[in-house]
């Protein structure tokens, strides 16, 4: 009944996604905002470390950031007509996944950079084989330099735009030169503004920095189970995906290569922060492909009622996730 609700086109789903987000961001008030942010430039994480020592400010934000990236997400899968008609799925679980680790629920650079990274994916998808890109390549290069100054390793998803050009429009270099130069101008202005105002804290930053593998040692049982379902889901779906790839027309195979090229990348970027500086759950990177892949596979899954059940345990295995210390279960 839930599942077919969000299924569905009803504008009371889209509306529901922030009360969500505000119930299971309410474990905020229960845990300790990391201290630092080592992923982020000096300047942005002294501005998160304000923020969240005020927790409703922090808690507001985070909402806000949160729900705008779900309808950010749930806007771009329909418009480019995905799933072949429209519903609020994607924006739920936007907001599900991205809430899945507990240890990152307070206002964080990640949540902020992941709206950038969407908008330049919306950007990928505008592109097309007879007109001209110069814009829409430009525009992507400065989204994903602005992401990365909220987190540096973002710079790692950048070579999807090269991928994505050669493989609808073929070798342009004066369009892949104009990605590198988006990319490089909010960077340019960071290096500007480190030079004038803040040389000794960025020379600090640069020489802490240091790459050291941090894997999560304990694992809870409720924790393995959770990922395992996931990881399966995620596996099923890819199955489910390649037979319909191959019988889609034009139009769906170029949607699919840009989100096939944009989530490479992001994969790519995913097991490199895994190994770097600090182990984040790797749900956190993942967020907006896992996002696509678990819609995919529960719209199109033929036993209804078993995707149904399979929604139901994903939610219950989502609540222990992120209130299992709260009930003895951490």
């Amino acid at each position: 009944m839930l599942l077919r609700f969000y299924k569905s086109y009803n504008t009371l789903a889209l509306i529901s996604v922030p009360f969500i987000v505000a119930g299971l961001w309410a474990y905020s008030f229960f845990i300790e905002p990391q201290a630092s942010f080592q992923n982020s430039l000096p300047f942005i994480n002294q501005m998160f470390e304000q923020i969240n020592e005020n927790t409703w400010l922090s808690y507001i934000l985070s909402i806000v950031f949160i729900s705008a990236g779900s309808f950010l997400v749930n806007s771009i899968f329909n418009k480019y007509e995905y799933f072949e008609r429209f519903i609020f799925l994607p924006a739920l679980l936007y907001a599900l996944i991205i809430s899945s680790n507990k240890d990152l629920l307070y206002f964080n650079p990640i949540i902020v950079s992941n709206l950038f990274v969407l908008v330049g994916f919306r950007q990928l998808l505008q592109i097309d084989r007879k007109e001209g890109a110069k814009a829409l390549v430009f525009n992507f290069g400065f989204l994903i330099g602005l992401s990365s100054i909220f987190y540096i390793t973002n710079i790692l998803i950048f070579p999807a735009v090269l991928f994505v050009l050669i493989s609808i429009k073929g070798f342009n270099l004066r369009e892949i030169l104009l990605a590198i130069l988006g990319v490089l101008v909010p960077l340019i202005y960071v290096l500007i503004y480190a030079y004038l105002f803040a040389n000794d804290k960025f020379l600090d930053y640069y020489s802490e920095l240091k790459f050291e593998v941090n894997l999560q040692k304990e694992w809870a049982i409720h924790e393995i189970v959770f990922y395992s379902f996931l990881m399966l889901i995620t596996l099923i779906s890819l199955l489910m995906l390649v037979p319909r790839y191959a019988k889609a027309g034009l139009r769906y195979k170029k949607i699919m290569k840009v989100f096939i090229h944009f989530s490479f990348w992001i994969l790519l970027w995913t097991v490199f922060n895994f190994f770097y500086l600090e182990a984040i759950n790797f749900t956190a990177f993942l967020t907006i492909p896992l996002t696509f892949l678990l819609t995919f596979y529960l719209v199109y899954l033929k036993n209804e009622k078993f995707a149904s059940w399979m929604f139901f345990f994903g939610l219950v295995g989502l609540g222990m996730m992120i209130f299992g210390d709260l009930i003895g279960l951490g």
